[in-house]
């Protein structure tokens, strides 16, 4: 179930999406980074792979199974 601050979240990153779309910020994503709402080229967003550390998947195999 989401909480206040998904459904704020959410409502946040859609309107910095709409905000992108308007001002032609066309090839970006919108992000969260700390407590901004930010937009990312898509080029920097995923431009590397991005890997999990290993202590991450044993933090989840513990508390998942």
């Amino acid at each position: 179930m989401p909480s206040a601050f998904d459904r704020v979240l959410a409502t946040r990153l859609g309107m910095a999406a709409v905000e992108a779309i308007a001002h032609g910020h066309w090839g970006t994503m919108v992000s969260l980074k700390g407590t901004a709402i930010e937009s990312v080229h898509f080029d920097e967003a995923l431009g590397r792979l991005k890997t999990v550390p290993q202590e991450r998947w044993d933090e989840a195999k513990l508390l998942f199974g």
